[in-house]
């Protein structure tokens, strides 16, 4: 960023520069023609000098900006025709400079179409070179179609989040996004090199789309066990789709997680519990009973419980708790919540509920 903000700033004076000299230039020019004309000059060489001088003064920003107006049009005509070469994203990504919060959702969107229309060439191709030859993904390609649910492409849905990385001679990405389909939602995953001095490396490396109850279990790896997708093991494509039973798994506060079914507790008994605050996170447990969901974020100073609670107006209902590794409980990091984000009432440092009435 410190750099991007030179390079604007040397622009910005030469910039200056260039409209200080055409403006004296022009100044020069105009009154050096108006005394030529004047009487009291005739036969001076002053106005003539004065005029060429502006002349010349103008000639140079009109000159530089016409050079450079030249160079951009010539180079945006080179790039428009060499992109007429290109079948796919990857060989604009192997001829030009791509950012990896472009790179993502030009792969996304690409994959979607490929996908829904079940044209498996078309996927093949937007892997890298030593991957398309892999005799591994073309087993995986059967594999992902059979359980891919198609018209993910016609359905509206955010940009791909993206975490950019690679060194000096690569930039890599791995990005994902959530797809809602009536009742159920897919995150698809992808992971690419979009840049690299070695252009057979560049091109998608990994592809994942998860319903509901995979992407929980996939969270539930990373997390738990520290393990992601293994992607160099041989990895490549793969649709977590109703490979594992759904009743493993809820949507809480906006998050799929990985559910163990102990029953519901009554939210007033929570919220007297919270109120009185009695003790720490293992109390809570030996009071209640085990959460449904247990959730360690790495490198995170806290541990996340959820309970389930009756439902309230005919929607899911949550009980989140956060405590640190010694179990004592942060009562402001504590809120009951529904399925999506945003649905959260939460607890003050008292234990009272803040938007209980």
């Amino acid at each position: 960023m410190a750099f991007i903000s030179l390079i604007f700033a040397f622009l910005f004076i030469a910039a200056v520069i260039l409209g200080g000299i055409g403006i004296t230039g022009l100044v020069l020019l105009v009154k050096g023609l108006s005394k030529r004309k004047d009487p009291r000059y005739f036969g001076s060489k002053s106005p003539t000098a004065t005029a060429v001088a502006g002349g010349i003064m103008l000639a140079i920003p009109v000159a530089v900006v016409g050079t450079i107006a030249i160079v951009i049009g010539v180079s945006a005509i080179k790039t428009r025709i060499k992109r007429l070469s290109y079948t796919d994203f990857t060989d604009k990504w192997k001829n030009e400079r791509v950012l990896p919060d472009r790179a993502d959702d030009e792969a996304l969107e690409y994959f979607l179409k490929a996908a829904d229309e079940g044209d498996k060439e078309k996927i093949r191709k937007m892997f890298t070179d030593q991957l398309k030859d892999d005799e591994r993904l073309e087993t995986q390609l059967d594999a992902f179609l059979e359980r891919y649910p198609k018209g993910l492409s016609e359905i509206e849905h955010e940009s791909m989040h993206c975490h950019d990385g690679g060194d000096s001679t690569k930039t890599t990405f791995s990005g994902s996004v959530e797809i809602k389909d009536g009742d159920e939602y897919y995150t698809v995953r992808i992971t690419a090199c979009c840049q690299n001095d070695d252009s057979s490396q560049i091109g998608v490396t990994g592809i994942a789309v998860n319903d509901t109850a995979g992407e929980a279990e996939y969270l539930f790896e990373k997390e738990e066990h520290d393990r992601d997708y293994d992607w160099n093991g041989g990895y490549f494509i793969a649709a977590n789709v109703g490979t594992v039973d759904k009743s493993t798994a809820r949507r809480i506060d906006g998050v799929p997680c990985v559910f163990d079914d102990h029953g519901s507790l009554k939210r007033k008994d929570v919220i007297r519990w919270m109120r009185e605050r009695k003790g720490n996170a293992w109390g809570f447990r030996d009071h209640f009973g085990e959460p449904n969901v247990n959730m360690t974020t790495r490198n995170s100073p806290y541990k996340s419980y959820y309970w389930e609670l009756e439902p309230k107006d005919g929607e899911p209902q949550y009980f989140h708790l956060s405590a640190d590794h010694y179990d004592y409980i942060d009562f402001s990091l504590c809120y009951i919540c529904g399925s999506e984000d945003g649905s959260e009432e939460w607890f003050d440092d008292n234990g009272e509920l803040k938007h209980e009435e």
